[in-house]
């Protein structure tokens, strides 16, 4: 089995404008809950990266989205309107604030040991270096969203 797992936030949405970030460079978590209400969250956009996510689910590859967001009805909404694919979700629970590298990476851990499918056989695309670092550390191909996206050119 093969699986395409997205990140949201960053790789296939734009969600710039809910975003602050701290001092040191990190996500502000406590901002971004606070801005993560149903009419803030219609105002998302995409990135060019949407259209490599919907031809691999196209192409019958398992599509996984993997996200450090707490997930409400209102993203699902947004996913439907938007035609956003996937198979499964993986995201983080409420009042979870274990940091997004530690998070993604045990929870795709525990995911590929479940389903018995080889780190080979996958391949991710997030925009968070510490993300990328740690699912490669699990022996995953996580490619750079933001280098993706800057770079894509849709096949018409």
């Amino acid at each position: 089995m093969q699986m395409a797992i997205f990140d949201l936030d960053g790789t296939v949405i734009n969600s710039d404008h809910r975003k602050a970030t701290k001092p040191d460079g990190s996500l502000d978590l406590e901002h971004w809950f606070e801005n993560n209400k149903p009419e803030k969250i219609a105002l998302d956009g995409l990135f060019p990266l949407i259209y490599e996510m919907r031809e691999i689910y196209d192409s019958g590859v398992c599509v996984i989205i993997c996200t450090a967001r707490t997930l409400q009805k209102a993203d699902y909404e947004y996913f439907a309107r938007n035609n956003i694919p996937f198979d499964y979700v993986i995201s983080r629970a409420r009042g979870d604030m274990t940091p997004d590298g530690e998070l993604k990476k045990a929870k795709i851990a525990a995911l590929l040991q479940r389903v018995q499918v080889d780190a080979e056989n996958v391949e991710m695309w997030d925009d968070n270096e510490s993300v990328i670092t740690a699912i490669s550390e699990i022996g995953v191909k996580c490619h750079d969203a933001k280098k993706y996206n800057k770079n894509y050119r849709h096949r018409a």
